[in-house]
């Protein structure tokens, strides 16, 4: 499993309409929604992030890429039904799981001490999480780690926050599957993947996006 960071800088220098035109026109539809230009570049770099891995991959032209959603609204990539992927970003932070072997999940958030809480995790607890954020060793960094390894286990299935995440413990992995969190910058990250999977860690920049769509 591949999972790829994208940090989006705070005075974004980019020719807007000219990586417009390389995402599908349901993606356009969606960033023309958008008030704020954040939210507008997060959706649109994640997609572009997606197109250029695979095109590299499968050595074909990025604009080949069939984006698709289940009826739960997770993404998949309708022409090539052995690829897996998983989507997330927070702030100015993209993380993508791309897999050629079986469902990932992925999830990152940026860490505010007054935005998560242990109340805001009590419908999600599993009993053996309870008890480890509510003794003296716990810290921010262990509620960030179980939301997002929540988050990351409900994208892998595709069913989201809308299942019992409380009988899911994040602390113990059962046998064969595949929890991995860390932090980068003030971002926690967290992939899920059912079946063993070796988890590469890439970082790239806006340059390297538009330099593959535009400037190459």
């Amino acid at each position: 499993m591949n999972s790829y960071i994208l940090f989006l800088s705070n005075h974004p220098q980019y020719e807007y309409k000219n990586l417009v035109s390389s995402v599908s026109s349901a993606r356009q539809q969606k960033l023309s929604k958008f008030h704020f230009d954040i939210d507008k570049r997060l959706s649109l770099y994640s997609e572009l992030l997606i197109r250029m891995q695979l095109s590299i991959h499968f050595n074909v032209n990025p604009s080949s890429i069939l984006f698709d959603t289940t009826a739960f609204g997770k993404p998949y990539i309708k022409n090539y039904p052995n690829t897996y992927i998983s989507i997330s970003h927070s702030n100015h932070a993209i993380l993508i799981g791309i897999s050629y072997i079986q469902n990932i999940g992925v999830d990152i958030e940026y860490i505010d001490c007054s935005k998560l809480n242990k109340e805001m995790l009590k419908e999600i607890i599993h009993p053996y999480e309870l008890d480890r954020i509510t003794s003296s060793f716990c810290n921010i960094f262990d509620l960030y780690q179980i939301w997002t390894r929540k988050e990351a286990y409900g994208k892998s299935n595709g069913y989201g926050l809308c299942q019992d995440l409380s009988k899911i413990n994040t602390f113990i992995n059962p046998i064969g599957y595949e929890y991995k969190s860390w932090i980068t910058k003030k971002y926690m990250c967290s992939v899920y993947c059912k079946e063993h999977e070796n988890i590469n860690i890439n970082y790239l920049k806006e340059q390297d996006i538009i330099d593959f769509f535009i400037r190459k």
